[in-house]
């Protein structure tokens, strides 16, 4: 409508462009393409309804069509989360009229079988808290560099006051990973100069068997 309304009131000698109405629907039309492209020859006649047809097309095409992705995408999620809230109402709605119907003792034997009593294992050994349902998984599903489990030594009291975290202050996690470090780089230094070190321990063996069998040879001739 604006750029109908302004292209209608400028002086042209196209007659499709001549009105509100006409040039409205002319544009609707290009923007469609429904429109010959020789046509655009006989817009250039007149450069100035030639650019406000080309900047009505680059507006609609570039601008308009991206913002009607967006509203449709950002109105998608607002359905999606609408959707998803709706299906759990309805889910807990389903729960609430089955639990009359649940006697007491199959209950009891549901939470035994849910053992929420019992403490959690994270490993082999490595007892957590309770209340959790524990769900085992193979071991390269996540795998993880590091121990997420921060763990420290003394009393569990609840009256004793919590550990200082020295981790970002050069704790015992930063001098393990610098061990680490220089292990890994005295490592390469030997894997490099092995072959070095190698034919110096083979040269030093010749030359000392060499020596050795010379003096048996001498010691043999004195005998002799």
């Amino acid at each position: 409508m604006a750029f109908g309304s302004s292209i209608s009131a400028i002086e042209h000698g196209q007659p499709e462009f001549e009105g509100l109405h006409e040039s409205v629907f002319s544009l609707l039309k290009i923007s469609m393409g429904m429109v010959d492209g020789k046509r655009f020859d006989a817009y250039e006649s007149d450069p100035l309804l030639a650019m406000s047809i080309y900047f009505c097309l680059v507006s609609i095409i570039v601008f308009l069509v991206n913002m009607l992705v967006a509203q449709l995408t950002c109105a998608y999620e607002a359905v999606y989360g609408l959707m998803v809230g709706y299906a759990r109402l309805e889910r807990l709605e389903i729960i609430k009229n089955t639990m009359p119907s649940v006697t007491e003792r199959r209950w009891q034997a549901f939470l035994d079988n849910l053992k929420v009593h019992e403490k959690c294992e994270f490993n082999a050994g490595d007892v957590g808290v309770t209340g959790g349902v524990q769900i085992l998984e193979p071991a390269n599903a996540n795998p993880t560099t590091q121990d997420m489990i921060k763990r420290f030594g003394g009393s569990t009291n609840v009256d004793v006051q919590w550990p200082a975290d020295n981790e970002g202050e050069g704790g015992d996690a930063d001098k393990l990973d610098r061990i680490e470090s220089l292990i890994q780089k005295t490592l390469k230094r030997v894997t490099r100069g092995g072959g070095g070190s190698k034919g110096t321990f083979q040269s030093s063996n010749s030359q000392s068997e060499d020596q050795s069998g010379s003096t048996l040879g001498s010691t043999n001739s004195d005998l002799v």
